[in-house]
């Protein structure tokens, strides 16, 4: 049930996630809306998806937002600033670029054209209590788990950042429940 990392990052947020449907998030969106139960609210962007997630935290005490990685992401800190002021916990989950790509110095579509990866990270970081960027399958789970549990006990939002080469993959650590 918690076989991927995306999975586990959705299931231990809430049942409903809030995202904005892009060509960027084609390969995580398999994994965050599995189970068939799983309830996404659509929004026409980043920003809309994160107060949606905001309002959603609100009445139900925890929220997530799924953006996608670059200018989309950096949207959203805005979201993210006011989740922080108003101690919101909601989690923005982030698809990233392939692992191998953060030693191969290219530059990706949809970011500000740098090949530096680690921009939209640290600009979550000014506005979260916890910040990872999943990029080795074995230590998904203890990076996930951890940004969920600093959210829910800090009541700020944190943020998961996944690469999209391993969004889908499993791992036998996946198997305990988080």
């Amino acid at each position: 049930a918690w076989g991927s990392p995306c999975r586990r990052a959705c299931a231990c947020c809430c049942c409903s996630t809030h995202l904005c449907w892009c060509r960027l998030l084609l390969l995580l969106l398999p994994c965050l809306l599995s189970p068939p139960t799983a309830a996404a609210g659509r929004t026409c962007n980043e920003l809309n998806a994160g107060y949606a997630a905001d309002g959603f935290c609100r009445r139900a005490g925890v929220g997530a937002c799924v953006v996608t990685y670059g200018v989309g992401g950096l949207s959203a800190i805005n979201a993210a600033a006011g989740c922080y002021s108003e101690d919101l916990p909601v989690i923005f989950i982030s698809g990233g670029p392939n692992s191998n790509d953060y030693c191969a110095s290219h530059i990706i579509h949809h970011t500000i054209g740098l090949p530096d990866l680690g921009q939209q990270h640290r600009a979550f970081k000014e506005f979260t209590c916890a910040a990872v960027v999943v990029q080795h399958l074995a230590e998904a789970h203890h990076q996930i788990d951890f940004a969920i549990s600093e959210a829910l006990r800090r009541q700020k939002p944190a943020y998961i950042e996944i690469c999209c080469n391993l969004a889908g993959l499993t791992d036998p650590s996946f198997i305990d429940p988080p």
